[in-house]
């Protein structure tokens, strides 16, 4: 990037995700990454917001936006460390976009991260993860599908009520 963003185009950038307007989020990043000469997806890696540390996929997995989820992880080349470090990503309370998605019971954008390499285990700053943050809020279709998708994880941890 020929500069850094501004904190004005970070902060842009994060509330246009968090607004859900997929046609004009594209348009804004567009526009911007032409000014910036840099593609789409280095701008998006980057922005922040300056107080919280959450990013675009912070705000549109907190706010059930799956098609800016969507939008965001295809400007991402998947499976890359880049795009991994991405999805990971989190903000100043430890939180990533999963354990956004996760407690607001979001089971679409859920099953769209964890896709996309999300890690479940990944704990916040109270030490708690996004299967944690699921069940603490009584989301248990996607405790359910956590537990089922990352089984083997859990295999041997998990005790039925019996203590067997």
């Amino acid at each position: 990037m020929q500069r850094p963003l501004t904190e004005e185009e970070a902060d842009d950038v994060v509330y246009f995700a968090r607004s859900g307007d997929l046609e004009e989020f594209s348009a804004f990043l567009t526009s911007l990454a032409t000014e910036l000469s840099v593609p789409s997806s280095t701008i998006v890696q980057e922005a922040k917001d300056p107080y919280s540390g959450s990013t675009a996929l912070h705000m549109a997995c907190a706010n059930g936006h799956v098609e800016i989820v969507n939008y965001l992880l295809s400007l991402v080349d998947s499976f890359t460390p880049a795009a991994i470090a991405f999805v990971n990503m989190q903000n100043e309370s430890g939180n990533t976009a999963l354990h956004w998605a996760c407690l607001n019971g979001l089971q679409e954008i859920v099953t769209r991260l964890c896709d996309a390499g999300a890690d479940p285990f990944i704990k916040n700053s109270a030490g708690q993860d996004s299967i944690f943050q699921a069940e603490n809020n009584e989301k248990l279709d996607v405790v359910d599908y956590m537990l089922e998708r990352y089984s083997d994880a859990f295999e041997g941890e998990l005790i039925d009520e019996s203590g067997e």
